[in-house]
């Protein structure tokens, strides 16, 4: 029985699978932030499938990159649990789980795109693998404007673009690449707690081990505000 978080952006919740079968998932996009709304989320879950906390044995959490706080809120609940309850933790990169959304043919690209604010996006490519047909990344997850994501793409073939980044900077996409571009469906734009979970629980089944509860830390890619300001001050 494996709890899984998501909360890399302003939709984000809770999951519960046994191995990879989804056993339920509460999803919300409200102005709350999560450290009010997930535990009553995670409550209600747990209550509706019929089982208690003492039941669980792996917990998996999105760690980013995304929304700072949101990522902070939710790793620093993940950590919680996973000590409490003496469960191993697992973190999975919200870019992976975003791009697991897609089903395309072997070989085709995947790339999902949040929206990173300051004229910036996160993104990372995939190459859909022959074998198990989930994408595999080509490279790190990158903070960086939305053209120069368009000029490290591969050259050819079709490129599926998803995520609130693609959403709002479609036109770049879309002028650059032509017909290339193939949009998934909206309601796919979002990294989910179900997705997290069942790639975890698919790594836990081909020995990935756990995180380090005390080191884990979350996928920021670039430094916060409060950091860029404290060099700056430092560089006085």
């Amino acid at each position: 029985m494996l709890f899984a978080i998501e909360t890399s952006g302003s939709t984000g919740g809770v999951a519960l699978l046994e191995g990879e079968v989804l056993l339920g998932e509460v999803s919300l996009s409200t102005h709350e932030t999560y450290s009010r709304r997930l535990i009553p989320m995670a409550e209600w879950l747990f209550a509706k499938v019929g089982i208690t906390w003492q039941e669980i044995r792996h917990i998996a959490v999105g760690i980013g990159p995304g929304s700072f706080t949101g990522l902070r809120i939710g790793l620093a609940m993940a950590k919680g649990f996973a000590y409490s309850l003496g469960v191993p933790l697992y973190g999975i990169p919200s870019l992976d789980a975003l791009a697991s959304h897609v089903s395309a043919a072997p070989g085709e690209i995947v790339c999902p795109v949040l929206d990173a604010r300051k004229s910036q996006v996160y993104g990372a490519w995939y190459r859909i693998c022959g074998e198990t047909g989930l994408p595999i990344p080509e490279g790190p997850p990158l903070a960086l404007a939305p053209a120069r994501l368009v000029s490290l793409l591969p050259a050819q073939g079709r490129i599926f673009f998803l995520g609130d980044g693609f959403v709002r900077y479609a036109p770049i996409f879309l002028d650059a690449l032509g017909d290339r571009v193939v949009p998934v469906p909206g309601h796919l734009a979002h990294p989910r707690a179900a997705t997290v979970g069942f790639i975890a629980s698919r790594k836990i089944s081909r020995g990935m081990l756990p995180h380090d509860i005390m080191t884990l830390e979350p996928l920021y890619i670039r430094p916060s505000d409060a950091e860029i300001a404290h060099a700056a001050h430092e560089g006085v």
